[in-house]
């Protein structure tokens, strides 16, 4: 390639810099010696992994360590028989040291960005050049024979240069800085033999890695701006996104919010020991760049697995196809890329593919179907042939009843990292399949410790629009009844639920009547179970988007400041639930500022993805839940089902949620009027069409029953958006010295509702007294915790089961017969003693004896006071 790399000598100036730089020896440790051996190159360092940048024949490697970058262009046969071709004068490296195609010299006037060069010259010397402002300058000449080995038919030939970061950053002047992710490259052998065989395909990346120490378990859930405004609605991409924190609190592992411009940072998405992509098929065209390379460096040198669904990087903010082959860099980073999809409507089909997947290793059987799409447009994905990478198919999809393919694969590169590719948006956002495959990406199988949002199997939060509560006339036909209902649920179930206030206006405004005190103590009782009262705004607007900013802060933040006058109970916290029809985004951040946290429009499978609870955009900082069950008005006067059918449709929707989930949330939304209208149990309307409108008592309770029975913990939206605020934050770090012992830290401001779960039976906890057979529950300040492993439990007495929403203070114990606790809460607990005794051989103190089983040992105590509760125990065990 001399007639590219020709330039005139220039000068006393540089061949005194080269004399210094040959002096110090700047490029390799061969120059010294012999050439290092290119058997301690392995297929991890190999850089042509993909098909589009392999070169027949021949193999690139790269490495950095000790502040060196190491490349090694090596000769090999290219089929039997053949011999290795000899890598001689004209060969040429071009170095993009900066990584960005926009600086540099463009070879041919098209391609890469190079500040660099290093040319096989025909005096036998290796050259090295620079481009300042795109001009050819040479820094210095080395002998050939220090860098390419002699070689032969059998053996091949290998060029190898060795470049640190001192070199490239006293040899940078007038030039772009060098990127802190790495440098990419291009090859020329003998000015005949290109790779990659076109330079449209992209440059190799070799990347730059630094000691990242990891101090704790960590998954970064990434939002893509340019995605989301190209998604079809920006309130649903927001969903999706919610959808994937809740995904990651049901695997028990802590998580932050990224945006794009964070991906730029290596040093920080290093960190993460996954990253999870909701949907990133746009990026910006001037990122595009440096984000591939960070992600590539990532996965291959950091090991973060990532998670994703459909196209990932293959067109720009603008919507249009990324240059070349637009899905290189799904091919690069993740093996995967995609080989078809349907080009009309039909039923799709998702069933297991492989049981024995640890991602399937919760509860799956043999081509279970776990979605079935009636009517959808599908895409598919296979591997893309990346040398190191495996893939393997979790999941399929059955296509019009005929044909199948891939809906989830697994895929491992050669450096160990983990990534799930979900074929669609809706494969991932519809099902419990990503909370599996969070640990599987991180874990490698299922988390030995995941931290979850409470101790029971699933949490329900209950929302009651109060939507009658305006009329001051429906203290007794509503309000009051309602009051009745719900503290006899609370004594069956342990129900609670928040309870959403509309002011009203002029003679419908409950806050001016004559019988205003009525409902102010009415309400009073009704927190005094353990529920929550927030506002549904102060008039009931049908349509909180077309609403101003100005309306919006009337509507909440003063009905949030009335309802603070008139009860007078030091409201500090007021939650709101969204009135009328679904809020769009702007809405949504609008109502926000005025709450402290919101209940918004629902979301679910075909309107929205469920679990769609957290934050809306990384710039949040309060908390948005969206209704996954829903609404009875929906069911009873929109879609005009009878209860009977509105019930068959609840249990469906509670069974999809809890399906394999680790640790479901379910939110339902119902409303005042629903149980209460009328003194008999049917609301005895009817609709503009003549057809009767019925609510019944029984719709309701058999819903709360079910939960209660599938061993569901009735919680409050406020306490609901603290949870996964505080989990948000917090730090979960184990060690497993043994295989049965964990050492656990938590870290946490406001850890007492939680449970530290594992994946083997616990015998005991060392000086920790609340536990079962496979969750600790930790104290409010979080702690560190040593759980000993086996499935014999240990002989201890310890509390196994705590009421619900108990805020867990402290246990204590200063010998083997008994026992201290503390919490904040009311209800019922367990404590399972050392022996089988008598209930007149314990003593209890701050409790009421209840029960005692003499055969499992477990003693029921009743804390009937919602307040700070102590109790001790003292047993007469041998």
């Amino acid at each position: 390639m001399d007639s590219k790399l020709k330039t005139a000598y220039k000068g006393w100036p540089l061949l005194l810099l080269w004399l210094l730089i040959t002096t110090l020896l700047p490029i390799s440790a061969n120059a010294a010696g012999s050439l290092v051996s290119n058997t301690t190159w392995t297929a991890a360092n190999r850089l042509d992994t993909t098909a589009s940048m392999q070169q027949a024949g021949f193999e690139i490697y790269g490495l950095y360590e000790n502040s060196t970058y190491k490349l090694l262009l090596k000769s090999v046969a290219p089929s039997a028989g053949v011999a290795p071709t000899p890598i001689s004068t004209n060969t040429t490296i071009w170095l993009n040291s900066d990584g960005q195609a926009t600086t540099g010299y463009k070879i041919w006037g098209f391609a890469g960005g190079e500040e660099f060069s290093f040319n096989v010259a025909s005096d036998g010397t290796l050259d090295w050049y620079r481009y300042p402002n795109n001009t050819q300058t040479l820094i210095g000449k080395f002998p050939v024979t220090s860098y390419i080995s002699s070689g032969n038919a059998t053996t091949g030939y290998t060029l190898e240069i060795h470049l640190t970061d001192a070199l490239l950053q006293a040899n940078s002047t007038g030039m772009a800085a060098p990127s802190t992710s790495g440098v990419k490259l291009f090859f020329d052998v003998n000015d005949s033999i290109f790779l990659p065989i076109y330079y449209s395909n992209g440059e190799y990346l070799l990347a730059r890695t630094t000691s990242v120490t990891r101090t704790s378990k960590r998954i970064g859930i990434v939002y893509s701006a340019s995605s989301a405004n190209r998604f079809w609605a920006l309130k649903s991409y927001s969903q999706l996104f919610m959808a994937a924190q809740m995904q990651a609190a049901q695997a028990g592992i802590p998580f932050d919010l990224l945006t794009e411009d964070d991906l730029k940072n290596i040093t920080k998405i290093a960190q993460y020991d996954a990253l999870v992509f909701p949907y990133f098929a746009n990026v910006k065209a001037a990122d595009v760049e440096v984000i591939s390379q960070n992600l590539l460096v990532a996965s291959t040198q950091y090991k973060t697995g990532l998670i994703v669904s459909g196209n990932f990087m293959t067109n720009d903010e603008n919507g249009n196809a990324l240059a070349g082959n637009s899905y290189s860099r799904m091919a690069s980073i993740l093996g995967v890329t995609r080989s078809g999809g349907t080009t009309a409507p039909m039923s799709v089909v998702l069933k297991a593919a492989s049981t024995t997947h640890p991602m399937l290793q919760n509860g799956y059987t043999a081509t279970e179907e776990i979605l079935n799409y009636p009517t959808a447009y599908t895409d598919y994905f296979a591997s893309a042939g990346t040398t190191g990478y495996t893939i393997t198919p979790v999941v399929n999809q059955i296509m019009g009843g005929v044909s199948t393919a891939s809906a989830v694969l697994a895929a491992t590169n050669a450096s160990g990292a983990r990534h799930v590719h979900f074929s669609t948006i809706q494969f991932m956002g519809d099902s419990n399949l990503l909370w599996a495959a969070m640990q599987w990406s991180v874990y490698g199988g299922k988390a030995p410790i995941a931290l979850q949002l409470g101790r029971e199997q699933s949490l329900f939060a209950a929302r009651n629009d109060m939507d009658m509560s305006m009329y001051p006339d429906e203290y007794s036909t509503v309000e009051n009844p309602l009051y009745t209902l719900i503290n006899k649920w609370k004594n069956d179930y342990g129900f609670v639920g928040s309870y959403y206030l509309n002011i009203g206006s002029g003679e419908d405004n409950w806050t001016t009547a004559t019988n205003y005190n009525n409902y102010v103590t009415l309400y009073k009782k009704y927190l005094a179970l353990g529920s929550e009262i927030g506002t549904h705004s102060y008039t009931h607007p049908v349509d909180t988007n077309v609403l101003t900013p100005a309306q919006i802060q009337y509507e909440f933040a003063d009905s949030r400041t009335r309802l603070q006058q008139i009860t007078q109970w030091g409201l500090t916290d007021v939650g709101g639930a969204v009135p009328g029809a679904p809020d769009n985004l702007p809405a949504a951040n609008e109502m926000l500022k005025h709450v402290s946290y919101l209940s918004g429009g629902y979301s679910g499978r075909g309107a929205g993805f469920a679990n769609a609870m957290g934050y809306l955009t990384p710039a949040d900082t309060k908390v948005y839940l969206s209704p996954n069950m829903t609404f009875d008005f929906t069911n009873i006067e929109f879609l005009k089902k009878t209860p009977a059918e509105t019930e068959v449709i609840w249990n469906n929707e509670f069974n999809a949620l809890a399906n394999h989930a680790n640790q479901a949330v379910i939110h339902w939304p119902w409303h005042d009027y629903g149980p209460t209208i009328g003194t008999a149990a049917n609301y005895g309307g009817t609709r503009a069409d003549g057809s009767s409108i019925n609510y019944t008592v029984a719709m309701f309770t058999n819903l709360i029953k079910k939960a209660f029975d599938a061993k569901t913990e009735f919680v409050t939206g406020a306490d609901l958006s603290k949870r996964i605020a505080t989990f948000r934050t917090a730090i979960l770090n184990f060690t497993q010295p043994s295989a049965t012992s964990v050492s656990v830290t938590l870290t946490s401001s406001d850890a007492g509702r939680y449970a530290l779960k594992t994946n083997s039976p616990i015998a005991s906890v060392t000086n920790w007294y609340a536990y079962n057979t496979e969750k600790v529950f930790p104290a409010k300040t979080g702690g560190t915790y040593t759980i000993n492993l086996g499935a014999t439990p240990a002989s201890v007495m310890h509390v196994t089961k705590l009421p619900m929403r108990a805020d867990l203070l402290s246990t204590s114990s200063t010998g083997s017969n008994n026992l201290k606790f503390s919490f904040v809460g009311q209800g019922r607990a367990e404590v399972t003693l050392r022996c089988s005794t008598t209930l007149n051989k314990i003593a209890v103190t701050g409790a009421t004896k209840v029960s005692l089983n003499t055969t499992t040992k477990v003693l029921t105590l009743n804390f009937p006071t919602l307040k700070t509760n102590t109790a001790s125990l003292t047993t007469q065990c041998p």
